[in-house]
């Protein structure tokens, strides 16, 4: 679960085309002040995302939104997830609709309801922007997005 939750967090990090010095940040305090990685070399994983995510770009969010629905997670840990998400996308305080719009597709590959996500986070103010259908439903999610090549310089050792 653990390794899911940090691709997770890149994915969300890097799903606008971009990685902002804000998610980074967020992640190496998520990595030293929380047991959500522990037993993972941060670091090293998150090279390894850079890698696959430089060579496939597209593909790799395809795999892994395939490895999210194949995945048997608790209601807990679903909600968790959608925490960390949540976390990654705002952390840089601009919401690209592409974030918005990966959002919808993790949710798609969850089992819990709108109604659970509206019970747990009824407290958060922006809610049903990521609930609310997408109106570009075929086509896919990141059509539009430049990905460059993302050095692993800007992420520092985490």
């Amino acid at each position: 679960m653990k390794t899911l939750l940090l691709k997770t967090a890149f994915a969300c990090m890097a799903c606008d085309g971009q990685i902002a010095p804000e998610e980074v940040s967020l992640l190496a305090s998520l990595a030293h002040e929380t047991a959500l990685f522990d037993g993972i070399d941060v670091s090293s994983t998150i090279n390894e995302y850079v890698a696959q995510f430089n060579d496939q770009k597209q593909s790799f969010f395809d795999n892994y939104l395939t490895q999210l629905a194949d995945s048997d997670l608790t209601a807990r840990q679903q909600l968790d997830l959608i925490q960390l998400a949540f976390q990654v996308i705002e952390a840089d305080e601009e919401m690209a609709y592409t974030e918005v719009r990966f959002f919808k597709q993790i949710r798609k590959s969850l089992t819990l309801t709108d109604e659970q996500i509206e019970t747990h986070f009824a407290s958060k103010t922006n809610l049903d922007m990521y609930l609310q259908p997408d109106l570009n439903i075929g086509t896919s999610f990141l059509s539009n997005t430049q990905f460059a090549t993302i050095s692993t310089d800007l992420i520092p050792q985490i």
